[in-house]
């Protein structure tokens, strides 16, 4: 997961378990899984490792988080729910869904995220990379 310590994006390892918002959530195993968890507002406490650090995502009712995820070799396609984006959380969800796609095997190089809004066409934020990846 990647969140914000003023505007650096970091890389945060976070444990998963438990419930967010009532909603159940076990280990984040694929991309939609770790976005979800962002829209949730998870995975910053109050411990050492996350002192400090904010997220740019929007944060979503369990009810209103419907995020779908297409990964191919080139691309991650997210689809999320109908708001806006600043160009921070743009970031976050890039970057993190580029780390849990490779950490579950997958590979960043030549692999881009486009970003799709539910607010009708031309709402996409197509091939995005991520800076901290740089």
């Amino acid at each position: 997961m990647y969140y914000l310590e003023g505007s650096t994006l970091r890389p945060v390892i976070v444990p998963t378990g438990g419930t967010v918002w009532d909603v159940p959530f076990g280990k984040l195993g694929d991309v939609r899984g770790a976005v979800q968890y962002l829209m949730l507002g998870a995975g910053l406490s109050d411990s050492e490792e996350t002192k400090g650090l904010r997220t740019e995502v929007p944060k979503l009712g369990a009810a209103l988080v419907d995020v779908n995820v297409v990964v191919t070799d080139r691309v991650i396609t997210v689809v999320l729910p109908s708001y806006d984006l600043s160009p921070l959380a743009v970031d976050q969800v890039t970057c993190t869904a580029l780390a849990v796609d490779s950490a579950r095997g997958g590979t960043t190089r030549g692999k881009t995220v486009d970003i799709l809004l539910h607010k009708g066409i031309g709402d996409r934020i197509a091939g995005r990379t991520c800076p901290a990846m740089s």
